[in-house]
């Protein structure tokens, strides 16, 4: 067997300049405006360039000649541009390719002057992503059918409901409802479309029943299919 030499540490090195600033300078950084607005909405059918928001900031400090605005922080995939000089936020890049991500998301903006050394501001806004209402739900079937045995104890099951929805994320998530007439012989499980007996049935009273169930999606504007 042939002894090796013991491993040994490799290591490398960088620089990091640091430049001391005066106390008394505090008061002309760049300052973002604290009535500017830090949440904004936009569609996430939103064509590129189209504006999300704004933000402004200002500077007293001498010899500044502009304030450049740049994301700093958050920008998944460069979904988001800004306007270095206007600060205004724009979409990047379509967001129909994002509705599977979260909604929300918070962005890092910084505004830097122009001075030597520069100095520089930033503040955090968040972008909700609406989703895009673009299909109504739809039953498998038509209409469904079920017997149930009278006289047996609640809750017996009774048939299971399914809607289908092509649209993603909330636009594309199903709540099931029953019409409310004051029936309440049976329920429905408004996420997986169970229908139970809510009370024992007896067909001398009633012999048949007909339901009208809802499938909904989480737009607040939807219409639900029947």
């Amino acid at each position: 067997m042939q002894a090796r030499s013991p491993a040994t540490r490799q290591q490398n090195a960088t620089f990091i300049h640091v430049t001391f600033i005066s106390s008394s300078t505090s008061s002309v950084f760049p300052q973002f405006s604290l009535t500017s607005p830090r949440a904004f909405n936009v569609s996430a059918s939103a064509a590129v360039d189209t504006t999300v928001g704004s933000v402004s900031a200002t500077t007293l400090r001498p010899g500044v000649t502009r304030l450049v605005y740049d994301i700093v922080g958050g920008n998944v995939d460069d979904r988001f541009a800004v306007d270095s000089t206007s600060g205004q936020l724009r979409v990047g890049r379509p967001l129909t390719e994002y509705w599977r991500l979260p909604t929300t998301f918070e962005l890092w903006l910084e505004a830097r002057d122009d001075g030597r050394p520069p100095l520089f501001d930033a503040v955090s806004v968040t972008v909700a992503i609406q989703p895009v209402n673009s299909a109504a739900p739809r039953f498998v079937a038509d209409s469904y059918n079920a017997t149930v045995v009278e006289e047996a104890p609640a809750p017996v099951d009774v048939v299971v409901v399914t809607a289908v929805d092509d649209d993603v994320g909330e636009a594309g998530r199903i709540t099931y409802s029953l019409n409310d007439d004051g029936n309440s012989a049976f329920t429905i499980n408004d996420r997986t479309g169970e229908i139970k007996t809510a009370a024992t049935i007896d067909r001398e009273r009633t012999s048949k029943y007909q339901l009208v169930v809802y499938a909904s999606d989480h737009v607040s504007n939807s219409l639900p299919s029947v």
